[in-house]
């Protein structure tokens, strides 16, 4: 869109308006940071009298690629489709001049960091530029940090930074919902094996590159005393829960084994008490329920139970209960 500078009248070919309206127009935009006034120039017939030339602002790019028609009730339907056809011209026109800004510093970033040059399982730097430059994840890019990144270099090649600190946040078990991008639908990490997820990308990239792996590193240094924190909070937990129906031998065995063969011996206990969450059984079809004395493990994987808890504790397919028919 949005070459600038651009005078009144042509400022408001490109926004669909008025002519008759676009100084009180331009006035509202001005007032909220979208447009801004680059210059002046003679005018053509008074040299005197001085034309203002305004440019579209990151904000105002922003805006553009989010536009929506300013439709009244009044508005016949010509008018109505008149409308809808020049606001679908000022996305498409914003979203290419934002693809092209992001791209071109993202090569930028590539090129300071060496990225491309970083040897991955699959290939992780292809992956995140893919999406970075298709329409679904530009946009999802401006979701998540605004018009910021538009502003210039250095405040996208600031962002593309923050987001391999924020990739690898998820990446040690930051549930960040309030990133679109993040592909972290699932606060128990199933976004590490979504291949569409660019933050996976970019915390591989990271966590193989030779000098941002010691973010990594330094990550988990510092997150270790709160982890142990945390799993010494489980572990007492779990044997509180598990003690009434099991007993307190039993239950202190049973809170730091792995509820299911071949997991992680690392946060046994926290892995465990996530699994009493009301939300476990529909984001995983596997939970812990304590009824009329005993403890059972209803899961879509009985066999994976390991022996130990299977030996203590009701083993049920929650197959079945999805089914309708719930069975021991």
């Amino acid at each position: 869109m949005l070459e600038s500078p651009l005078n009144s009248h042509a400022l408001s070919r490109r926004l669909g308006a008025d002519y008759t309206t676009i100084h009180d127009r331009i006035k509202q935009l001005q007032n909220q940071g979208a447009v801004e006034k680059i210059s002046e120039r003679p005018g053509k017939k008074n040299a005197k009298q001085l034309t203002r030339l305004w440019g579209i602002t990151p904000l105002g790019l922003w805006l553009a690629v989010h536009a929506v028609p300013m439709i009244s009730r009044e508005d016949s339907k010509p008018s109505r489709e008149r409308k809808e056809r020049e606001t679908r011209t000022i996305r498409t026109e914003a979203l290419v001049e934002c693809k092209g800004r992001i791209s071109q510093y993202w090569k930028m970033f590539t090129e300071a960091y060496q990225l491309d040059s970083v040897e991955t399982e699959g290939d992780a730097y292809r992956e995140f530029t893919k999406w970075l430059e298709s329409d679904k994840g530009t946009l999802e890019f401006l979701d998540t940090f605004g018009a910021w990144p538009l502003a210039g270099r250095a405040a996208c090649l600031g962002t593309f930074r923050r987001m391999i600190d924020l990739s690898l946040a998820i990446r040690h078990g930051a549930w960040l919902q309030v990133l679109p991008a993040s592909g972290a639908e699932d606060v128990y990490g199933e976004w590490l094996t979504d291949s569409e997820s660019p933050y996976r990308a970019l915390a591989e990239i990271a966590v193989k590159h030779e000098k941002l792996h010691r973010l990594d590193a330094v990550l988990q240094e510092t997150d270790a005393p709160l982890n142990a924190y945390l799993e010494k909070a489980a572990h007492t937990d779990v044997v509180e829960i598990l003690r009434v129906p099991l007993g307190q031998g039993i239950a202190e065995e049973l809170a730091k084994i792995p509820l299911f063969k071949n997991q992680k011996p690392a946060n046994v206990s926290s892995g465990i008490l996530s699994y009493f969450s009301k939300d476990s059984f529909i984001n995983r079809a596997s939970c812990i329920l304590i009824e009329e004395g005993k403890v059972i493990v209803w899961t879509d994987g009985p066999r994976r139970v390991t022996d130990q808890w299977r030996k203590h504790c009701e083993v049920r397919d929650s197959r079945t209960l999805l089914a309708g028919r719930p069975q021991k």
